[in-house]
């Protein structure tokens, strides 16, 4: 390998916040790495831009393809790396001076890690900041919760990690059938490989404004369903054929709402069935995890109470199957 680190970018249309995002990369601490950067089609002046840096410094390897979207434009800057380890920038937010030196050093002396992110800072458009800290819940968590709550939701900043370059390989880099949420989809399969960890040290400034990609997918309901295919295709991949896509919409919904859900409410028939599958879920993790994790079973018990405040229209029966399930699970040393 060639380099210690490469740092590759994907760049759609990002002239407003570009030369912030490049130049925080190219003024790191640590200088020995290459700058993958794709401008995949961009139409405004992100070229030109993109064209005097790379003039300007041999770390650049700039890329020009047609419009092709985000996992392809990253699946190329990752294939083209030639380093240990590769971290991920968006072309809008801002890199703090130190992060590659920091992130390195964490890897270095973290072997089991097979990606890594920190928390980070928020900022608005015009560069203010917003929140000091996201994503300081998850840096508490076990490398196991991390790879529970990968399940349901995205545990990692994506902008703001570095990943082994031959993790990413081995479990096949990014798929275009989760685009928007490729990310979660990555981490998920990461971690059923290898460990997962975020420092609390914030390494990276994440931009906030309108033309965000979670922004925008945010807004599609189309997508909306993109969270639970990926858990159905997972469970499937490891023979948990038990549950159907829409089991894993309700596990989705539930992880959501855990201090109780109107949707469930209306529909009581499926209270105890969700009970159930969230605590064989829970017992096939801690089965493939060679551990019995505490605070995994702690967020079991929630999402279970959670139901229960949401069994308001289940019969008498139906309440005491539940309070009955919830007991033996609480009680149980299952840990």
């Amino acid at each position: 390998m060639k380099y210690k680190v490469s740092v590759v970018m994907p760049v759609y249309n990002s002239e407003k916040y570009l030369r912030p995002s490049v130049e925080s990369i190219l003024n790191q601490t640590f200088q020995d790495f290459e700058f993958i950067i794709i401008n995949d089609g961009s139409t405004d002046s992100s070229g030109t831009i993109l064209k005097e840096y790379s003039k300007s410094d041999q770390r650049i390897k700039l890329i020009e393809q047609e419009n092709k979207g985000i996992v392809s434009a990253l699946n190329f800057g990752f294939e083209m790396s030639d380093s240990e380890y590769v971290i991920r920038m968006d072309s809008d937010d801002i890199s703090m001076p130190y992060r590659i030196e920091h992130q390195l050093k964490f890897m270095d002396s973290h072997p089991g890690v097979g990606a890594s992110s920190s928390v980070f800072e928020v900022i608005d458009e015009f560069g203010e900041l917003v929140v000091t800290d996201k994503g300081e819940l998850f840096s508490h968590c076990s490398s196991e919760m991390l790879a529970w709550s990968s399940l349901f939701t995205t545990v990692l900043c994506h902008p703001g990690s570095i990943i082994r370059k031959d993790v990413f390989s081995e479990i096949g880099g990014y798929r275009k059938e989760f685009q928007y949420i490729e990310d979660h989809d990555l981490w998920l399969r990461i971690s059923s490989i290898s460990k997962l960890a975020i420092t609390s040290e914030p390494l990276i400034k994440y931009r906030h404004h309108g033309n965000n990609l979670s922004t925008i997918y945010g807004k599609d309901s189309k997508n909306k369903n993109l969270h639970a295919a990926c858990l159905y295709d997972f469970l499937k991949k490891n023979d948990l054929n038990s549950y159907s896509f829409e089991d894993c919409m309700w596990l989705w919904h539930i992880y959501y709402h855990k201090r109780g859900s109107n949707l469930v409410e209306e529909n009581p028939h499926i209270v105890n069935s969700l009970a159930r599958k969230i605590i064989l879920l829970y017992k096939w993790f801690v089965e493939n995890h060679n551990d019995k994790i505490k605070d995994i079973k702690e967020d079991v018990v929630k999402i279970i109470f959670g139901l229960m405040k949401s069994s308001s229209r289940c019969s008498y029966y139906e309440k005491a199957k539940l309070l009955s399930i919830f007991l033996r699970f609480k009680l149980s040393h299952a840990f």
